[in-house]
C-alpha cells in the first residue's frame, strides 16, 4: 500500500479549500461573474497537488465548462498553443470562428492542417469538422476563403452549409488580417464562442510563473501575458484560479480588475500539522519527529522525502537527520534509492516527462531489473508528480541532480531515446514526437558531442516528420537546440531546406543554398547525405536551373548505384531517378525517359505519390508526342487506383486530363478543368491552377470564344509569373501563339512573342521541342530541336488534325 503524501493532507489548507469550494458555488449560482483567484508561495509548498485536488471536486455541470493548463508543460511554449489547449477541452461548445482564425494564423505562418489535425481531434466544430475531412485527401492542405462554399457541395446535410454561410462575411474580414492581428483576436474569438453558448468558465491555471519563460513565440513581440488579459476581459463569466509562486501584480497592471483579484499565500506547514502528518505514517519516535519537524521547516516535499529515507533505513532513531538543508535532504534521499531507482533517476532528470512503457524500456536498456509491480511504485514516490498523461520529475529534485553534476552520461541517455524510438516506428504517433523532441533538445541544452551517427538519426526524422506535415512540430526545438549547440547547424539547414520545399518558398531555399554551399560538407549527413544532395537538386530543379538539376541527379544516382549495397534510404534513391526521368522527358529526350521509367516497376514504390509521379512522367512523353490516347488511358489509371482518395493527386490528374483535351476535345477539357480548379483552389496548388488556366486558353480558342481564351491567359501569366514559375510562364506564352492563330493573326504581329518564347527556351535549355508545334502554326526560320520524337511522322500529322 503506497503511503500518504504530506502536501494531500491539506491540514493547513482547510481555509483555502474552503474558500474555493465557496467561490465554485457561488459562481454556479452567479452571486459574481467574474473572479480571479491566485495561491501563492514558494516551490515545493503543494501549490500544483492543491490545485489537483480541487478538481477532482468537479461535478458535471450543463451550464459550467472546466478547464485545466498547466504551464510548465513542454509542449505548451506559446500563447497561441495555450489557447489551443483551452480550446481542446471545450468539447460542447462549436468553435466556428476560433477554428478558422487558427487555420488562417497557421497558414500564414506558412505551416499546414496536418499541424492542426491532432488539435481538431474527437472536437465539435463546423469548421474543424469540414477540415478533418479534407485534410484526410488532402495531406498538407489549409482552408481559406472559399473552403464552405467549395467543400459543402458535397455535404449531403444542407443545413450545415447554411448555418455557416451568415458567417461568410467574417470570414472575408479574417482572410485580410495580417500573422499579428491574426494572433491579436484569438483569445476574443474564443471568449465570444463561449460567451454565444452562455457558458461559465471554471479555468485551473498552474504554475503561472512559467508563462514569461516558456512562452516563446518567435512571431510575436507582445507583452506576454496579454493573450490572457484579453481573453479574461472577453469574457462574461469565468473563475480563473492560479497557482504562482509570486503574488500576482495585476492590481497595479491592470486596475480595471484590481477589485476581482483575492490572493492567498500558501504558507509552510504549521509545525503541529507536520507532526500529525508523521504520526499518521506512522513514526511513533517523539524525538524524531521533531527532528523531521525542525529540519523540514513546513516543506511538504522535505516531509516526504523525509519519510521515503526513514522508511528505507534501518536507523529509526533521531539522529537520522541532523542539521540538514532541503538540498541536503535532496543529496541523502537520492543516497537512500537503491542502486536501481537511483541509475534510473539520474537517467530520467535528462528527460522532460515520460511514459510508464519508457521507463520500462530504459530499465531494459540499462540491465536493471525490476518487476513491473515495483516499477510502478518506483513512479509514485516524491521524485514524481502528474503532467497530463506522463510522469515528470519534481524540478527541485532535477536541479539538484545538475547543480551537483550527478548525471554524466548524456550520450547514454541519447542513444537511449534513439533506440527507443526506432522501437517505436511510427513516426506520426503522438509519443514519438514527444521523444523525439526531448532527444533534440538534450542534444541542444546539454551540448552533446554531436557524431555522424546522431546527425543522420536527426535528419531522418525530420525527413519523415515532414512527409507526414509535422514541420510546425520540430521547428521550434530544432531551431533552439542549434541556439545552444552548433553542431546541430548542418541538421537545421537541413530542416529549413525541407520546410521551404514544402512550402514553395523556392526563393528563400535559393538563398540559402547559395550561402551554405561555400562552407558545406555533404559528408556530415552520412547515409542521410543522398538525401540532403536531393532536397537540394530538387529545389533547383523548381528554380529552373534544369541543366544544373540534370547533372546533379545524374552524379546522385551514380554515387547510388556505386554505393548502393551501403545505403539503406531506397526511396531517396527512387524519388531522385524519377525526377530524373521528369528531367530528361523536358529535354525532349522521350525515348530515354520512357525506357528509365520503364525500368523502375510500381510493386516496388510504397507511396502513392511517387507511383503517380513515375506514370505521370510516362502519361506527359506521351501527350507531348500527341499519343493522346497512351497519355489519357495513364491519367485515368491513375485517377482510378493510385489517388487512394488523395485531393492533391486527384487535382493534378484533373489538370492533365484538361491538357490531354485541350485541342481534341475541348469541351471535355473544359469539363476536367473544372474540377482541376475547384481541387486546386481548395488546396492552393498555383501551378497546377495556373497551367489548367493555360489548357482553357486552347478549349475556348478552339472553340472560337476568343474573349475569353483571352481572359484565361492573363490569369494564367498572372499566377505563373507570381509563383516563379518558369516554365508555366512558357506553356501560357505558347498557348497565346495558339490564341493569335486562331484569330488569325500574321507572323509579324506576334513576333515579339516567337523572341520571347525563344529567349525562354535558350535560357532553360528545356522544351524545345515546342518549336516543332510553334513551326506548324507559324514557320520558324530556324527550327532548333534536337527532341527525340517516339513517332515524328505519326506525331505531325496529329499536329495537322488538331490545328
Amino acid at each position: 500500500m503506497l503511503k500518504p503524501k504530506a502536501n494531500k493532507i491539506f491540514t493547513d489548507r482547510v481555509e483555502p479549500k474552503a474558500k474555493i469550494d465557496r467561490l465554485i458555488e457561488a459562481f454556479k449560482l452567479n452571486s459574481f461573474t467574474k473572479k480571479i483567484l491566485c495561491f501563492y508561495g514558494i516551490g515545493g509548498i503543494g501549490k500544483t497537488r492543491f490545485l489537483r485536488e480541487v478538481r477532482y471536486l468537479e461535478r458535471t455541470e450543463q451550464s459550467i465548462q472546466f478547464v485545466a493548463i498547466s504551464l510548465d508543460t513542454y509542449e505548451l511554449d506559446s500563447p497561441v498553443k495555450i489557447l489551443i489547449s483551452i480550446r481542446k477541452q471545450l468539447q460542447d461548445i462549436d468553435l466556428v470562428l476560433f477554428d478558422y482564425t487558427l487555420a488562417q494564423y497557421y497558414k500564414k505562418n506558412g505551416l499546414s492542417f496536418r499541424d492542426l489535425s491532432d488539435i481538431f481531434e474527437s472536437t465539435k466544430s463546423s469548421v474543424s469538422n469540414i477540415m478533418k475531412g479534407v485534410v484526410e485527401t488532402a495531406g498538407d492542405f489549409i482552408p481559406y476563403y472559399g473552403l464552405i462554399k467549395h467543400v459543402l457541395k458535397n455535404i449531403k446535410d444542407i443545413n450545415k452549409y447554411i448555418s455557416l454561410k451568415k458567417y461568410e462575411p467574417i470570414f472575408e474580414e479574417i482572410d485580410a488580417l495580417e500573422i499579428s492581428e491574426l494572433y491579436g483576436i484569438l483569445p476574443k474569438m474564443l471568449a465570444d464562442a463561449i460567451n454565444d453558448e452562455n457558458k461559465q468558465i471554471i479555468c485551473y491555471l498552474d504554475d503561472y510563473d512559467s508563462l514569461r519563460t516558456k512562452t516563446k513565440d518567435r512571431n510575436i513581440s507582445d507583452n506576454y501575458e496579454s493573450w490572457l488579459m484579453t481573453l479574461y476581459q472577453s469574457l462574461n463569466n469565468i473563475f480563473l484560479v492560479i497557482a504562482s509562486r509570486e503574488k500576482l501584480k495585476w492590481a497595479v497592471r491592470y486596475p480595471q480588475i484590481a477589485g476581482e483579484i483575492e490572493q492567498y499565500y500558501m504558507s509552510r506547514l504549521s509545525d503541529k500539522d507536520s507532526s500529525d502528518f508523521l504520526h499518521s505514517i506512522p513514526i511513533e519516535n517523539p524525538p524524531l519527529i521533531a527532528q523531521i519537524v525542525s529540519v523540514c521547516n513546513g516543506l511538504p516535499l522535505c516531509l516526504d522525502m523525509c519519510v521515503d529515507i526513514y522508511m528505507a533505513s534501518d536507523n529509526k532513531t533521531e539522529t537520522l537527520f541532523n542539521d540538514l538543508s532541503l538540498q541536503c535532504i535532496i543529496e541523502r534521499y537520492l543516497r537512500h534509492l537503491n542502486e536501481s531507482e537511483r541509475s534510473l533517476t539520474l537517467y530520467l532528470s535528462y528527460l522532460y516527462s515520460y511514459e510508464i512503457d519508457f521507463v520500462k524500456f530504459l530499465a531494459r536498456e540499462v540491465s536493471i531489473s525490476i518487476p513491473d509491480n515495483l516499477l510502478t511504485e518506483y513512479l509514485e514516490k516524491t521524485l514524481f508528480i502528474d503532467v497530463e498523461h506522463y510522469k515528470k520529475m519534481d524540478s527541485t529534485i532535477k536541479a539538484h541532480i545538475f547543480e551537483q553534476n550527478l548525471n554524466h552520461d548524456t550520450k547514454g541517455i541519447c542513444k537511449i531515446l534513439k533506440e527507443y524510438l526506432i522501437k517505436l516506428h511510427v513516426i506520426n504517433n503522438k509519443d514519438y514526437l514527444h521523444y523525439f523532441k526531448q532527444l533534440v533538445f538534450i542534444y541542444g541544452k546539454n551540448q552533446v558531442e554531436i557524431d555522424q551517427s546522431d546527425i543522420e538519426f536527426l535528419t531522418y526524422g525530420i525527413s519523415r516528420f515532414a512527409d507526414r506535415g509535422y514541420v510546425a512540430q520540430i521547428e521550434e526545438v530544432i531551431y533552439q537546440a542549434k541556439l545552444n549547440n552548433s553542431k546541430l547547424e548542418s541538421v537545421y539547414i537541413y530542416f529549413l531546406l525541407i520546410k521551404y520545399r514544402k512550402q514553395g518558398k523556392i526563393l528563400e531555399a535559393m538563398k540559402l543554398l547559395n550561402e551554405v554551399e561555400k562552407y558545406e560538407n555533404p559528408s556530415i549527413y552520412g547515409k542521410q547525405r543522398f538525401s540532403y544532395q536531393l532536397v537540394k537538386i530538387m529545389v533547383r530543379h523548381l528554380s529552373g536551373d534544369y541543366d544544373r538539376a540534370q547533372k546533379s541527379y545524374e552524379t546522385l544516382l551514380e554515387d547510388h548505384m556505386i554505393l548502393g549495397t551501403l545505403h539503406e534510404d531506397k526511396r531517396t534513391y527512387t524519388i531522385a531517378y524519377i525526377k530524373y526521368c521528369d528531367l530528361l522527358f523536358l529535354k525532349g529526350q522521350f525515348t530515354v525517359a520512357l525506357n528509365k521509367a520503364n525500368q523502375l516497376s510500381l510493386a516496388d514504390i510504397v507511396e502513392s505519390e511517387n507511383k503517380m509521379e513515375l506514370l505521370r512522367v510516362k502519361g506527359h512523353i506521351y501527350r507531348f508526342n500527341f499519343q493522346l490516347e497512351k497519355a489519357e488511358n495513364i491519367y485515368q489509371y491513375i485517377l482510378n487506383n493510385e489517388s487512394a482518395d488523395d485531393i492533391r493527386i486527384q487535382g493534378n490528374i484533373y489538370n492533365n486530363l484538361a491538357e490531354t483535351y485541350q485541342l481534341s476535345n475541348p469541351e471535355l477539357c473544359i469539363f476536367y478543368a473544372s474540377k482541376s480548379i475547384e481541387i486546386n483552389t481548395l488546396i492552393q496548388s498555383q501551378i497546377e491552377l495556373g497551367k489548367t488556366k493555360t489548357a482553357l486558353v486552347y478549349a475556348y480558342s478552339k472553340l472560337g470564344d476568343f474573349d475569353t481564351a483571352n481572359t484565361y491567359f492573363k490569369q494564367s501569366m498572372e499566377i505563373q509569373s507570381s509563383s516563379g514559375y518558369q516554365s508555366g510562364i512558357l506553356f501560357s506564352l505558347v498557348a497565346f501563339v495558339y490564341l493569335s492563330f486562331k484569330m488569325g493573326k500574321s507572323h509579324s504581329e506576334i513576333h515579339h512573342v516567337l523572341l520571347e518564347i525563344q529567349g525562354l527556351i535558350n535560357r532553360l535549355n528545356v522544351y524545345r521541342f515546342l518549336q516543332v508545334f510553334i513551326n506548324q502554326m507559324y514557320p520558324l526560320d530556324d527550327v532548333m530541336c534536337d527532341a527525340d520524337f517516339l513517332d515524328y511522322t505519326q506525331m505531325i500529322e496529329n499536329i495537322h488534325n488538331l490545328l
